[in-house]
């Protein structure tokens, strides 16, 4: 088989396989020989292709050169160039050939080699004139190389014998006993390489079955250890789950248990403490009842004492009276009702007499007579008079009770001025300090030179709450201030003002009725109205209008309580999914107090939209040490101290919720601060609404 031929077929088939140029056939051709001829010499091919190990498409085309080429002063240079003038082709088109047929020459080596190594297989085809690769070499590359030269001699021979055979006139050429004898030693010699060749592949293979076997024997013993071990680990690890699954059910039960007892203790407490403060409290109105009605009887009994003695004095008096004339009621200003305590109109008679001789009155006796007759019968109808009015009605009694009551209970403000309109005379009395700050800086703001001293502003918890608000107060104060030698106290809910000049004090009565009646037009029930001197506040009918636009104009906005807690809902989980699973104690404590906790009244269960936002925290909470604080916040309806426990409640039920989720109980402190510290105004139900909340703070403790 010609390889020359065999490369053509299979190498310029695919290079040229667009192109049909015969300069670029002929021109590869010479590329084939030259690369057969280099890759013969044993030497070369073992130093530049490492020892036969490399593959042939990894060798480059300079790589190539050197295999091609002895010629050590760049001997690429020297063949392309060659190629290139001998047919007359572009240097860049040379280039682009001879790189990508070079992979698939030795592809094709190697493939007919068929296991011999390649210098042996392409030498046992060089001395057949029928196979030999050296007769396409060009007239040039002799030169370059040396096993060309070396058998120049056998090339020439079969150069002549392939001319002749091309020209039809070919004799098969007769070789001398020299050129026999080396073709013969050749032949020889390569079977030789052969036999040992395929000795050393069979010892080889052998070899290498007998490695793969034990090998794979070892690969399938460790297969086995490892797979034993994973079961091992496997097993184990659930076991170690199974164990820690227990122990922090135990552990949960254990804390569940101990937080029901806790909290069995704290309600049986607080009931306790309830019982007893209403027992007192009842005992308390009780005696003060037996004591307004002791007061009463009492009273009773001296206006009754002090009719009998008007009657005798009526029915002592020897002379008939004159009787005055009878005087007119006060009028009320107009379009007012009741701004001020009207005052009893009972108005002694004086009894004058004359006599301007005894004859005169002899004279006279009857009709004195008749006369003493009709004075004693309108001194019985006028102490029946008395006696009815001294008598308290029921409105007057219930007012009078309820301000006994309120004198010891209720929260006390008491202020006066000076004649230059300074404060002088400052006493309060309420139940908790937060109320107390407040009055103290509202006294600071609208007085300069206000100084509170220590028995100024005084606590008591048995005081009730306090039902004026801050935007009323400083609207009355507006009235201290301004006017000289005035008092005003505020007792529960009522209020007094008292001026010198009565004139003034009217005019300051009729200002507070304005003020206390656009208070008490917001109140939800009578009793959470103020009122004047202890009667119920009247509004001048011109004055109605107003103060309702007022209120329409101040009125609060509405909220939609619905879409407020959706929305912090959603942007709390939006926050906690941003994290990924990676714990951030601020993100999570952002996202935690971004919530909102609608409660039902009076209730502490924890709302349902709320639970998906604390099981997302609490699995953040687990990779990290950090600590939580709850704090229970409400608004100011109700009692205080009913509104501490609540709050109270709230955040122990939070608690609660975030311990059955796995959170230590040491890690949570839960308290409760009621109404204490508001974030808006509870005047408005919007208010009221942001003041009812739960508060989040998350430290992180770094590890010991």
């Amino acid at each position: 088989m010609n390889i020359i031929t065999h490369l053509h077929n299979r190498v310029t088939s695919v290079v040229h396989a667009e192109d049909k140029s015969p300069a670029k056939a002929l021109l590869l051709e010479d590329f084939y020989s030259i690369v057969l001829t280099r890759m013969s010499d044993r030497k070369e091919y073992n130093a530049l292709t490492n020892d036969d190990k490399m593959s042939g498409q990894k060798l480059t085309l300079y790589k190539l050169f050197h295999i091609v080429s002895w010629n050590d002063d760049d001997p690429a240079e020297t063949i392309v160039n060659n190629l290139v003038m001998e047919h007359d082709l572009n240097k860049t088109i040379v280039k682009s050939l001879l790189k990508e047929a070079t992979p698939l020459i030795f592809s094709e080596i190697r493939t007919l080699a068929n296991g011999q190594k390649t210098p042996d297989y392409l030498q046992s085809l060089l001395t057949n004139p029928e196979t030999s690769f050296v007769t396409s070499l060009p007239e040039w590359a002799f030169v370059l190389f040396p096993i060309a030269t070396e058998n120049k001699q056998l090339v020439s021979k079969i150069n002549i014998a392939h001319a002749e055979k091309q020209k039809g006139t070919y004799q098969p050429v007769v070789l001398s006993e020299e050129d026999a004898e080396f073709i013969k030693q050749q032949k020889a010699l390569d079977k030789k390489k052969a036999e040992s060749k395929k000795a050393e592949q069979e010892t080889a293979t052998h070899e290498q079955q007998e490695i793969t076997k034990k090998e794979e024997e070892e690969q399938k013993e460790l297969e086995k250890q490892e797979l034993e071990k994973k079961e091992r680990e496997q097993k184990e690890l659930e076991k170690r789950e199974r164990e820690q699954k227990e122990r922090e059910q135990k552990e949960l039960e254990k804390r569940e248990r101990e937080q029901k007892e806790r909290e069995q203790k704290e309600l049986e407490k607080r009931e306790r403490e309830q019982k007893e403060r209403e027992q007192k409290e009842l005992e308390k109105r009780e005696r003060e009842q037996k004591e307004r009605e002791q007061k009463e009887l009492e009273k009773q009994t001296l206006e009754k004492k002090e009719i009998d003695n008007r009657k005798t004095t009526v029915s002592q008096q020897k002379s008939p009276p004159v009787l005055p004339p009878p005087v007119p009621a006060k009028e009320t200003a107009e379009g007012y009702e009741n701004i001020v305590v009207d005052e009893d109109d009972d108005n002694d008679s004086n009894a004058t007499t004359s006599s301007d001789n005894t004859g005169t009155i002899q004279k006279l006796m009857p009709i004195v007579g008749i006369i003493l007759v009709g004075i004693i019968m309108w001194a019985l109808l006028r102490g029946c008079q008395s006696d009815s009015d001294t008598t308290p009605t029921n409105e007057q009694a219930q007012t009078t009770d309820s301000t006994s009551t309120d004198s010891k209970t209720a929260p006390s403000i008491q202020l006066s001025t000076d004649s230059s309109s300074k404060l002088q005379d400052v006493e309060v009395i309420v139940n908790n300090a937060n109320s107390a700050d407040n009055i103290e800086n509202i006294l600071k703001e609208n007085f300069a030179d206000f100084q509170p001293k220590e028995d100024n502003i005084q606590l008591d918890e048995e005081r009730n709450k306090l039902i004026i608000n801050e935007e009323t107060f400083e609207k009355l104060l507006a009235l201290l201030k301004n006017n000289p030698d005035t008092s005003m106290s505020i007792v529960g809910n009522d209020l007094k003002i008292t001026n010198e000049d009565d004139k003034k004090q009217k005019q300051l009565l009729n200002e507070a009725q304005k003020i206390l009646a656009k208070f008490n037009s917001k109140a939800d029930d009578n009793s959470q109205k103020l009122t004047i001197n202890g009667k119920a506040v009247k509004v001048p009918k011109d004055d109605i209008a107003v103060i309702k636009e007022d209120n329409e104009k101040t009125k609060p906005a509405e909220i939609n309580v619905e879409e407020e807690v959706e929305n912090s809902i959603n942007a709390s989980k939006k926050a906690l999914n941003n994290l990924n699973g990676k714990p951030d104690v601020k993100v999570i404590e952002d996202a935690l107090n971004t919530q909102i906790f609608n409660f039902a009244v009076n209730d502490n269960q924890i709302p349902k939209a709320n639970k998906p936002i604390l099981n997302k925290a609490s699995e953040l909470l687990k990779q990290t040490n950090a600590r939580i604080r709850i704090t229970g916040h409400t608004d100011s309806d109700g009692d205080e101290k009913y509104n501490k426990r609540l709050s109270e409640d709230r955040s122990f039920a939070v608690k609660k919720y975030l311990m059955i989720q796995g959170l230590p109980s040491a890690s949570i402190i839960a308290e409760g601060v009621g109404e204490s510290k508001p974030i808006d105004s509870n005047d408005t139900e919007v208010g009221k609404f942001h003041n009812r909340r739960i508060e989040f703070k998350i430290t992180e403790i770094e590890a010991e």
